[in-house]
């Protein structure tokens, strides 16, 4: 599963928040230095190595930068390259019932894409595509594998973050019986926010780049019921909608719609 991370080296911050438990969650508001090494040294790849090591590693791997809407790696594609991301936002999406993608996640910086927990080539199991204007730095698995040979930190590292991820994939599905498609929206607004959110004089604005079929993909509800659970979050006046995106007017408030 393709799922998140920031050098001085910065660490994942607290999960303060009553509605993040069970969540992986990472801080992507630390500046970019040249190269990516703000990222790229809290990356899950690299967060378990010293600042000198990660740099070291970081200053190796080459960049790519990728439009909105431009596929970076595609499921079922030989995978013989893991990236990075260093700025912006990419869906993940897998293949269901045939021909449809489904939303998976959204990831954003130090977020390892076809990052499977494994070190050497093989598949892409599912479809990474820019939401954003994005720069991802390049590894290929030969040399993933030889970093992990000289620094057992990095694939354990990797083994953590996709332990989590499983974690959290179960709580998801816990949540689908015992949340309502309103509870559930409203953690998933938090959960972003509290990655992708701009504080704004006591609101929180979110670009999420997601329409609400990929909302419902997310919480497991259909288009209509994210219109609906959407449409009476605005009526509580706990925020306000924009194009592919929210203002979260109180959080707190929200954040008692979970429960």
């Amino acid at each position: 599963m393709d799922i998140p991370g920031s050098f001085v080296i910065a660490a994942r911050p607290p999960l303060t928040k009553p509605w993040l438990a069970g969540e992986t969650m990472h801080d992507n508001n630390t500046p970019n230095e040249p190269g990516g090494h703000a990222v790229l040294g809290g990356s899950r790849l690299l967060r378990g190595l010293s600042a000198k090591q990660a740099r070291a590693f970081a200053d190796e791997l080459p960049h790519t930068r990728f439009l909105p809407g431009i596929v970076i790696h595609r499921e079922g594609d030989p995978r013989t390259d893991l990236h990075v991301l260093c700025d912006g936002k990419v869906k993940i999406s897998q293949t269901i019932g045939g021909d449809v993608q489904q939303l998976k996640a959204v990831a954003g910086p130090g977020d390892l894409l076809g990052g499977e927990p494994y070190l050497t080539p093989g598949v892409h199991t599912t479809t990474a595509t820019a939401a954003t204007l994005v720069t991802v730095a390049r590894i290929s698995c030969a040399a993933l594998a030889d970093w992990a040979g000289r620094e057992p930190a990095i694939s354990r590292e990797i083994q953590h973050d996709h332990a989590a991820a499983m974690v959290a994939a179960e709580q998801r599905l816990a949540d689908r019986v015992s949340l309502s498609t309103t509870g559930r929206l409203a953690k998933l607004f938090l959960l972003l926010a509290h990655r992708f959110g701009i504080a704004d004089n006591g609101t929180v604005r979110l670009k999420h780049h997601l329409d609400h079929t990929e909302l419902g993909d997310l919480i497991g509800a259909s288009r209509q019921a994210v219109h609906g659970a959407l449409a009476e979050l605005t009526r509580l006046g706990l925020l306000s909608t924009r194009r592919r995106g929210v203002v979260l007017l109180d959080s707190e408030a929200l954040a008692r719609r979970i429960r």
